[in-house]
């Protein structure tokens, strides 16, 4: 009997201490989505943004410019005047190299500009200021980030990007 005794006691024991271990607390972020949220509020996001309006506001009047020329060239075509043809297809076809090397010249600029502005070590301090806060307020123990490849589902309940960047808004240095 005091054996059965004894080892209940030790069952009753070893269970409070392996239950009171206290549990992980898993968080996610989807990083791609505070960035594209927090730096879209921010200045100098609005003049990349600008500049983008503005390239593609110009792409599109020189495309207009290039169809106009090929209806013309078609014209042409139509009426058998083949200087005109010859013409009208040395304008396409510079018009066609500007285009092409305005457009990957610009763009090229500003995916420069957006990376820098995304690995600013401004920018990924404040981002890691931010889920540290709300890690060790909440009690979070581990914090994933939702872009790995490796996490393949994970509740709702558990997704403190929201959070985040509530507190990055809140606490914000940017221009």
């Amino acid at each position: 009997m005091k054996r059965l005794l004894s080892l209940i006691l030790l069952m009753i024991f070893a269970a409070g201490f392996i239950f009171s271990e206290p549990l992980s607390k898993i968080g996610i972020i989807n990083i791609s989505r505070i960035v594209q949220a927090y730096y879209a509020e921010s200045r100098s996001w609005r003049e990349i943004e600008e500049e983008t309006r503005k390239v593609e506001e110009y792409l599109s009047e020189k495309i207009a410019q290039l169809n106009d020329l090929r209806a013309r060239k078609l014209a042409a075509q139509n009426q058998g005047d083949e200087q005109q043809v010859l013409r009208l297809d040395d304008e396409i076809f510079k018009l066609q190299e500007h285009i092409q090397e305005y457009r990957n010249i610009k763009y090229n600029q500003i995916k420069t500009q957006r990376d820098r502005l995304l690995q600013s070590p401004d920018f990924a301090a404040e981002l890691r200021r931010g889920i540290n806060f709300i890690a060790e307020n909440e009690g979070y123990t581990l914090i994933l980030n939702s872009d790995a490849r490796d996490i393949m589902w994970w509740s709702p309940e558990v997704d403190i990007t929201e959070k985040v960047l509530s507190y990055l808004r809140s606490t914000s240095r940017r221009n």
